[in-house]
């Protein structure tokens, strides 16, 4: 991502997300799934990854990032997806 990192602070710009759009799913991208969670010692992250190369068609990567979306959900865990290093809104 394009941070730019002032002190304690970062700077975000528009350009560090993507708006979600059904294309998405049958284009190659590589998503990312990252879950916080508190675990022994304090905030821990957990990030799959599902890169285009691991996979034979650009749904079957995508389904993949979507199975693991939905065991967060129902786990009720929170988590942000990103595709190709920029935050999905509105997924």
């Amino acid at each position: 991502m394009s941070y730019l990192k002032r002190g304690n602070s970062f700077k975000i710009s528009k350009d560090d997300f993507v708006k979600y759009r059904p294309e998405m799913a049958i284009e190659y991208h590589k998503w990312e799934l990252i879950m916080p969670f508190h675990g022994t010692g304090g905030l821990m992250l957990r990030q799959e990854v599902f890169r285009p190369e691991d996979f034979d068609t650009p749904e079957n990567c995508y389904e993949a990032m979507c199975d693991m979306v939905r065991g967060c959900q129902m786990a009720g865990m929170e988590y942000y997806v990103f595709c190709d290093d920029k935050l999905v809104m509105g997924f």
